[in-house]
């Protein structure tokens, strides 16, 4: 053995460090058997077609195919309003990534302890190796190596546990990129010494990186987690509720059945209401959007103000005549003054005068104009 060779850290096989019971005994001709199986697996997603995809006892992948197209229907359902652009590209993006997840040949049993093994031993070594030294970057690439393995294969893991969410407010290929972080950390946690496949540790784990990407993302105004625990948890007694009573059960007994009071179980009844956004499109593809064809309540009806903007333009010519008081009391109650009409009351706090003084100006004015009036009517 030379220098170089004692030098170089000491690589210790993952199913070592593991107990023995773990592994089932095989024997040699069992071996051979599952070899030639393995190969013509191999053989079989190399075509990718439906009927071929290898089998899992854990997973049925037979509906690959059916997964792409389910994809691409669903991100024409919930991304109608994208450009057209911008719809290509994900749709792209998603079909080569379904395509590349149906390339990577699936993992045994012993194949997943071996590399989990690989990866807790690997991430040890990182930990105990002194940083940027050459024993850490050993152990970073052999973590990555064996890492990168156990993601690959189990791609189509992730695909398969997003399908069943197709029904959420977010798009198919958010939900699967947050599927991908998650199984990156499960990949890491992975312990094959307990005994239990890779999927059926990882599943939960990316179940749970749906749900809280889409309590995040999912609503037009955000509520935070834990409320949105509590809207599954009122959902949950309310159908249960409506069971038992073939009815629908009141606020006061959903209270009583959560342990919650009445106005915090209306909140939640609130929250849980749907929101339309005002700039969603009418028709997906066109310019118009919802708030063009809601009514501004803050606003004057034109059926109002074409009469009082005439008013207004007539009144101006006939007040010069009147004196200085009775313009100041009309030019208030006909809303020239700040565009709004002026009450009585509101005269009499302006101008310092008492009520009856107000509207004897008034009375007075409105006789002068009248006067006015029929003298421009009978000019004419």
């Amino acid at each position: 053995m030379t220098n170089s060779d004692s030098t170089r850290p000491v690589i210790k096989s993952a199913k070592s460090l593991l107990p023995q019971e773990s592994y089932p005994q095989v024997s040699a001709d069992s071996k051979i058997v599952s070899f030639k199986k393995a190969g013509a697996r191999k053989k079989l997603v190399g075509k990718r077609t439906a009927k071929e995809l290898p089998e899992n006892k854990d997973l049925d992948w037979t509906g690959l195919e059916s997964a792409r197209r389910d994809s691409k229907d669903l991100e024409e359902s919930e991304d109608s309003d994208r450009e057209p652009e911008e719809l290509s590209a994900a749709l792209d993006s998603m079909a080569a990534h379904l395509n590349r997840a149906g390339k990577f040949q699936l993992l045994s049993r012993e194949e997943e302890a071996e590399l989990g093994g690989q990866v807790q031993f690997a991430l040890k070594s990182l930990k105990a190796a002194a940083p940027e030294s050459a024993q850490a970057k050993y152990w970073s690439g052999q973590l990555t190596k064996a890492r990168n393995r156990m993601v690959e294969a189990n791609l189509r893991l992730v695909i398969s546990a997003a399908k069943s969410w197709n029904k959420s407010p977010v798009a198919f290929e958010d939900l699967v990129q947050e599927g991908n972080i998650a199984l990156i950390k499960a990949v890491e946690k992975f312990d094959p010494a307990l005994g239990n496949r890779f999927s059926t540790y990882a599943m939960p784990a990316i179940h749970g990186a749906f749900r809280r990407f889409i309590d995040n993302n999912g609503r037009l105004v955000r509520i935070p987690v834990n409320k949105c625990e509590r809207l599954r948890v009122l959902a949950g007694i309310e159908a249960a509720m409506a069971q038992d009573l073939h009815r629908t059960p009141r606020v006061e007994e959903l209270a009583h059945a959560i342990g919650k009071e009445r106005k915090e179980v209306l909140d939640l009844i609130e929250m849980r209401k749907p929101l339309v956004s005002l700039y969603q499109p009418l028709v997906a593809g066109t310019g118009s959007v919802i708030g063009e064809t809601l009514e501004d309540e803050g606003a004057w009806s034109p059926d109002v103000v074409t009469p009082t903007t005439l008013l207004q333009e007539r009144l101006a010519v006939m007040l010069p005549d009147l004196n200085p008081r009775q313009q100041s009391v009309m030019r208030l109650l006909c809303g020239f003054e700040g565009g709004e009409l002026a009450s009585e009351e509101a005269v009499v706090e302006l101008l310092g005068l008492s009520l009856n003084q107000v509207r004897a100006i008034k009375q007075q004015a409105m006789h002068n104009l009248r006067e006015q009036l029929h003298e421009l009517q009978n000019a004419a």
